[in-house]
């Protein structure tokens, strides 16, 4: 089911309308949703510890390994839309970083969490994401040099990597709880799939379609992951569902909190029971939940301490004094952080994830953008590395001059065999802003007016030969 998403005024997300539906519900306000401290914001070392973990758990793989991709096509990959974001902010040349955060999820409404305004009832009972291994983003030589390719083919999800914090009561090392972890797919392109579709645009949603990037008359599209309200999990006829227990290190569970680093984070690298197949060119929709074992909870009880808990990571970007920003949009890049709160009438998504573009408060952006989960994909059919090789052989050393431009730009190239060369700008949502074409050359350069184009992030595109290679240059004015 397609769903159109307007905001009516600021504050609000106002009309979600189908053929068959209409439904109202208010915008998740900062005070109330969208608070750093409740929300768990994570120091430093944390990012550093899910680092060296992700790269010491893809190295050792929980599949067959990773082929040496300087001399075989591999036909396997670690996906990690945390990653992504991190590369694409470190060229970032305001100096933004990404930070971590911890979201508290309880299998009901019925547990109080101790927020820095008081106690309140926690209302985050699932998270997950929508995942989308055929973005452009995970195709960038600049980030993913060698890697398997993958655009329209069929893949397989067969292992998966689970970060976060898990808090137990070292006086109930007895107590195991269970985490449910759900896969589904679909194609936002395909009516009545098991991945909804849904956009932001007009007037009230200005604020939100400037913090992305986007001209008043864009529209902000997005994918939304389905929810079952009995299982509290992933919905829709590709569901695929399985459950893992987790507990303290004396415990009978598969997870223990000895699966953790020095700094506490839980990571566990793990087989799926069976792989999950998704069909050419569909998404994946992802959630996990957690369930306590815990006999003696009574409903109105304090989470924190008393209780057993999971907290999911997710990344988000920052800028240097610390104040969170609106994460890189792409419009035909679907992946995100998906959440699901209760009670429904609070914000009337009650069939679908809520996605990380909602969370917002006006021009604010949240903390609440991509889940750090990765998946192993194996695609049997991609035959294509992402094309380093190819571009470093025909084109070299671009630059951009200055860099940040003012008035004009100027994209410097070398190649190996002359060649006629298309140089390109494009803004943040992949609309080309200006083109410009060289002779056939070996050394060259192609300048742009920048006078009259709105201070940002843009790409350069350098194509010779059919090949291509992409830089950032910011512009300020």
């Amino acid at each position: 089911m397609k769903k159109v998403f307007l905001l009516l005024t600021i504050g609000s997300i106002g009309l979600a309308a189908t053929a068959q539906e209409n439904r109202s519900s208010i915008m998740f306000q900062s005070a109330k949703m969208n608070e750093k401290v409740a929300h768990g914001v994570l120091d430093g070392k944390y990012k550093t510890g899910v680092k060296a973990i992700a790269a010491q758990h893809s190295a050792a793989g929980a599949a067959a390994g990773t082929a040496n991709k300087t001399t075989t096509v591999s036909t396997q990959r670690w996906y990690n839309y945390a990653d992504l974001l991190d590369a694409q902010t470190a060229l970032d040349l305001s100096g933004n970083t990404t930070g971590l955060t911890a979201v508290t999820i309880w299998n009901d409404t019925l547990g109080q969490l101790n927020y820095t305004s008081g106690l309140a009832y926690n209302t985050m009972v699932s998270v997950g994401s929508l995942f989308m291994p055929q973005a452009k983003g995970f195709n960038d030589v600049q980030f993913f040099t060698g890697e398997m390719q993958l655009t329209t083919e069929a893949f397989q999800i067969d292992s998966m990597m689970l970060f976060g914090l898990y808090q137990f009561n070292p006086a109930k090392t007895a107590v195991v709880d269970t985490l449910t972890i759900t896969y589904t797919q679909g194609s936002v392109a395909t009516a009545s799939d098991d991945i909804d579709f849904g956009w932001f645009s007009g007037a009230g949603a200005a604020s939100l379609l400037t913090g992305y990037g986007l001209s008043s008359s864009a529209r902000l599209s997005f994918g939304m992951v389905q929810y079952d309200s009995v299982k509290n999990t992933a919905a829709g006829t590709t569901a695929y569902t399985f459950k893992k227990t987790i507990g303290s290190p004396s415990s009978t569970a598969d997870f223990k909190w000895g699966d953790t680093t020095t700094n506490g984070l839980f990571a566990v690298t793990f087989k799926l029971p069976a792989a999950f197949n998704v069909n050419s060119m569909n998404q994946v929709g992802y959630s996990i939940s957690f369930k306590s074992g815990d006999a003696s909870f009574v409903p109105g009880d304090t989470l924190n301490g008393e209780y057993n808990h999971y907290r999911p990571l997710y990344d988000f970007v920052e800028n240097t004094a610390g104040n969170t920003l609106f994460a890189p949009y792409d419009s035909t890049d679907l992946n995100s952080g998906q959440f699901k709160t209760l009670p429904n009438y609070e914000n009337g998504w009650g069939d679908v994830y809520v996605p990380m573009y909602a969370w917002t408060s006006g021009s604010n952006a949240s903390v609440l953008q991509h889940n750090v989960t990765a998946f192993h994909v194996v695609c049997a059919s991609c035959t294509k590395m992402v094309n380093v090789t190819e571009v470093a052989k025909t084109v070299s050393n671009t630059t951009a001059m200055p860099n940040p431009a003012s008035t004009e730009v100027k994209i410097g190239f070398t190649l190996s065999t002359p060649s006629a060369v298309t140089v390109e700008l494009t803004n943040t949502v992949g609309q080309v802003v200006a083109t410009q074409n060289v002779a056939n050359t070996t050394n060259g350069a192609a300048t742009f007016n920048t006078s009259n184009l709105a201070a940002g992030v843009y790409f350069y595109t350098v194509i010779a030969n059919g090949e291509r290679t992409t830089g950032r240059v910011a512009i300020a004015h």
